[in-house]
């Protein structure tokens, strides 16, 4: 599974240098400023929690079971590039603003010299500005690129609609989009070489509340799309959609889930691309179950799936993997372990059988959207 690099607009984000501003502006409500301040999202809210064996290092360790070892990659990495990107923004934002815009509720950082561009005059600027009533989001908030201190030429390359939940600062809901393409073009415009930057878009939207069950549990939710996306310097791109979330229960147990859909060349065989249908599971970060479905390209008209199972240092305990023919024929390609003993209750069950969220799970207007958003961009 292709992982995710570091790409140059992430870089332009953490290499901004806002200048200090010693005296807060005495005429801004500084009760409203922190109101804008909550409307950025916290990074922890949009990263898919890795198993307790692999949140230190980043990686599994020893022998991992083999469908973690594979979604652990690109969930560093997109926990990565978001977590730059938010603590970035959540830096700037702490800072007092360089000025507040009554007639469009906006509040505005910088221009900030952008000190690893390549481009003589390359800036950036955060702003969040609080919509009318009526529009999808309370607040919106970017991150742009610009040449010089022309704010109105100004280029969102990252950009995010919240609606945080009134009082309650870990709660609410909204979108994020990463532009690459955008960021490319605004370099290429400006007569940078751009031929290693990354392309494509990230989109992700999320939710954060009490669950509707009636109990006291916390509920995350996290629905992402990557569309034409390669890393700085690569040349495959790749399309990936992904769900994940945990679910927090008032005893302190809890569950994580994530789902990933992977549309690229997975076998190998050919240039043909296949499609990755891979699901996770895991109780309190350790104990879990995996499942994965193999179709299209190099599989031809052949279905692939497979299971398997995980003790609490994610270590392999059962795996089975099948083939299905056309004719409904199904044959036993590997075994290792054995089923009865190695996927204890409650994962002796097939995780629909449990109830476990996928993607088919998400609303269908909702997951076009963001796919939409990701392909397209802003006025995609």
């Amino acid at each position: 599974m292709k992982t995710l690099a570091m790409p140059a607009l992430l870089l332009a984000a953490v290499a901004c240098t806002p200048a200090q501003v010693e005296t807060p502006d005495s005429t801004i409500d500084q009760a409203q400023l922190e109101r804008y301040r909550r409307a950025v999202p916290k990074k922890q809210h949009l990263s898919a929690a890795l198993p307790e064996s692999a949140a230190g290092a980043g990686a599994l360790v020893g022998d991992p079971a083999q469908y973690p070892a594979m979604a652990v990659p690109h969930v560093v990495g997109v926990n990565t590039m978001i977590g730059n990107i938010l603590d970035t923004v959540e830096a700037v934002v702490a800072l007092p603003p360089t000025l507040y815009n009554s007639e469009t509720k906006e509040f505005l950082w910088g221009p900030f010299d952008n000190d690893d561009s390549p481009l003589a005059g390359d800036k950036a600027l955060v702003y969040i500005k609080e919509q009318t009533e009526g529009e999808d989001f309370q607040f919106v908030f970017a991150f742009a690129r610009l040449m010089g201190d022309d704010v109105a030429s100004a280029v969102p390359v990252i950009w995010g609609g919240v609606n945080p939940t009134p009082d309650v600062e870990d709660q609410g809901n909204g979108v994020l989009l990463l532009d690459f393409e955008a960021s490319r073009a605004f370099a290429e415009a400006n007569g940078a070489d751009t031929a290693a930057e990354a392309r494509g878009r990230f989109a992700a939207g999320y939710a954060r509340g009490p669950n509707d069950d009636g109990s006291d549990s916390m509920v995350t939710m996290v629905v992402g799309s990557f569309r034409g996306f390669n890393g700085e310097g690569g040349s495959e791109t790749i399309d990936v959609d992904h769900l994940w979330g945990n679910v927090e229960g008032a005893d302190g147990n809890t569950i994580d889930f994530m789902n990933l859909a992977v549309e690229g060349n997975v076998l190998h065989d050919s240039e043909a691309a296949e499609t990755l249908d891979l699901q996770l599971v895991f109780w309190n970060r350790g104990i879990g179950r995996g499942e994965a479905l193999l179709t299209g390209g190099d599989a031809g008209a052949n279905i692939g799936e497979g299971t398997e199972c995980w003790d609490a240092a994610v270590e392999q305990q059962y795996y089975q993997v099948t083939v299905t023919d056309e004719l409904g024929a199904e044959t036993v390609l590997e075994t290792e372990g054995d089923a009865a003993t190695g996927c204890p209750a409650p994962f002796d069950q097939s995780l629909a059988d449990l109830g476990i969220p996928t993607l088919a799970d998400v609303d269908g207007g909702i997951l076009e959207a963001l796919q939409n958003a990701a392909e397209n961009g802003m006025g995609g």
